[in-house]
């Protein structure tokens, strides 16, 4: 991941983990930690974590119909959820660059990592 968004990667994700557990109110002590991390996975992230650049390889490969390798299946869910959002918004008006661009800095349905990454992620910024 580039560092150029990975500690306001970080900040947004342990926000949405307060924000989780603000949502279950009392009964936030009463759940496991897993309970809490895989709500906050599937919460709403600020934008999609991923360049402008790699998005923009990735997106007009897809939209020409080649194909694309993905590490793992979430990455693939995310490109998927991009392209379909491309496909919408995209119009002769404006420039794939453009769509794409407003695209990935708003916000996305979900954090695009596994419960293990997120669980990592969440012990190592206790630590920090």
């Amino acid at each position: 991941m580039y560092l150029e968004f990975k500690k306001e990667r970080d900040v947004d994700f342990m926000n949405a983990y307060h924000n989780v557990i603000r949502s279950y109110g009392k009964q936030a002590i009463q759940l496991s930690r897993d309970v809490l991390i895989q709500a906050t996975i599937h919460s709403q992230a600020k934008r999609y974590y991923v360049s402008y650049e790699q998005a923009l390889r990735i997106i007009s490969k897809m939209l020409r119909g080649k194909e694309v390798l993905f590490r793992n299946d979430l990455k693939k869910e995310m490109y998927t959820t991009i392209l379909k959002e491309v496909k919408i918004k995209l119009t002769k008006d404006q420039s794939l660059k453009k769509v794409l661009s407003n695209i990935i800095y708003s916000p996305a349905p979900r954090f695009y990592i596994s419960k293990e990454s997120a669980f990592i992620l969440y012990y190592s910024l206790l630590k920090s």
